[in-house]
């Protein structure tokens, strides 16, 4: 086992600096080979609360929460490839800067050979170690960026490229934008061949994956821009709706392109606010996709949770047409229509091939929210046997 410690002074309140330190959105703009959180269970401000870590393909670790005193004190365990450690970070005010202090116990499963493997990267770790939370600084101090205008065509880094986004409206929490299809390795000059609508089709809407980068691009690398942009393999996303720090994350410029958004993006926009939708930056927030699936002779949506090698989970609505539809608003879905005896469900398990002759076909991609995946955490629990 060896120890670590860590010590740096934000110039930012104390609030500010905890709230940042538990936001694991942004845990890629600070820790090394972090490629994107995910899977979180609830705030980590709260024991017990967990995350897992994405580092690469295969490479992934979970984050569990053990004590919390906010904003004063924070401990949590990290578990996975090979490694366990357990963490302390306390936060003491300053006057209006805080200074935060960092120790961890790091073992490295393998007997032997693994704790050679350790005292070999003991300085190595010890620099990183300090290098991450003076990156937190960094990130926890940066200043919210410039809200734009709506219409405004800006490019963003995404982590593992560049995209084009076209803003359709904002408010105080947050910045609506278009993601419109296609990554770019350098920030492009010319966004016009990315100014199109969202592909309609996919190869397999029950396959969707977040891109990974390649190892040789994230091995030495921590990664700028804000990774949940990349989420929908440059297929785009009619609507995402980016938080303040988040939109800072993603490091956008203007263009001297714009184009008005349409009434029909407004008012998605009106919708999400009329449900109290979730926002890329917040926790869990992620995309995923909304396909049509058959109904007996009619038809309805489902909103992709998770698909895993035999089963596929679904979040069905109520809403039923007698067509297969051709767009729909997600914000605009609801769980119970008064009047009907149809009711939407929260999660229901598939097999794959049960799910197959449901006919499904990708219709859009969508943001899905840490609460909305409540139903599938709750079946995990459960023992994971009611599978249709």
């Amino acid at each position: 086992m060896s120890t670590y410690a860590a010590e740096v002074v934000v110039e930012a309140p104390i609030d500010l600096v905890f709230a940042c330190f538990i936001d694991a959105a942004r845990y890629p703009q600070w820790q090394a080979l972090a490629l994107r959180a995910f899977d979180q269970t609830g705030s980590l401000a709260t024991p017990g609360s967990s995350v897992r870590i994405d580092h690469g393909p295969g490479m992934k670790r979970t984050m569990t929460v053990l004590e919390a005193d906010p904003p004063g004190r924070l401990v949590y365990d990290q578990r996975g490839m090979g490694l366990d450690d357990t963490t302390t970070v306390t936060f003491e005010a300053d006057g209006a800067r805080t200074r935060v202090r960092m120790s961890a116990e790091l073992r490295i499963a393998g007997g032997l050979a693994g704790r050679v493997l350790e005292r070999l990267a003991l300085g190595m770790n010890r620099r990183e170690f300090q290098l991450e939370l003076d990156r937190f600084a960094e990130v926890a101090q940066r200043p919210l960026a410039t809200l734009p205008e709506p219409g405004a065509i800006m490019t963003v880094d995404c982590g593992a490229g560049f995209r084009v986004v076209r803003v359709l409206a904002v408010d105080g929490r947050s910045v609506h934008v278009a993601l419109h299809p296609g990554v770019a390795k350098q920030r492009p000059a010319d966004v016009q061949p990315y100014i199109r609508p969202a592909s309609a089709t996919i190869a397999d809407p029950l396959n969707l994956r977040s891109l990974e980068l390649p190892v040789r691009k994230w091995a030495t690398k921590v990664p700028t821009g804000h990774p949940e942009l990349r989420a929908d393999n440059g297929v785009g996303v009619p609507h995402l709706a980016i938080n303040r720090h988040a939109w800072g994350d993603c490091r956008p410029e203007p263009t001297d392109a714009s184009r008005d958004p349409s009434g029909a993006e407004l008012a998605e926009v009106d919708a999400w606010h009329a449900a109290g939708g979730s926002a890329v930056g917040a926790s869990g927030t992620t995309i995923t996709s909304l396909m049509t699936v058959r109904d007996g002779a009619r038809y309805a949506v489902a909103k992709l949770l998770r698909a895993e090698t035999w089963n596929v989970h679904v979040r069905v609505y109520a809403d039923r047409w007698d067509e297969r539809p051709a767009s729909v608003d997600p914000w605009g879905l609801v769980m119970f229509r008064a009047g009907t005896l149809v009711q939407g469900a929260e999660h229901v398990a598939y097999r794959r091939m049960t799910i197959e002759r449901l006919e499904p076909k990708f219709l859009r991609l969508a943001m899905l929210g840490s609460d909305e995946v409540d139903g599938y955490r709750a079946w995990k629990e459960a023992g994971g046997t009611d599978v249709r």
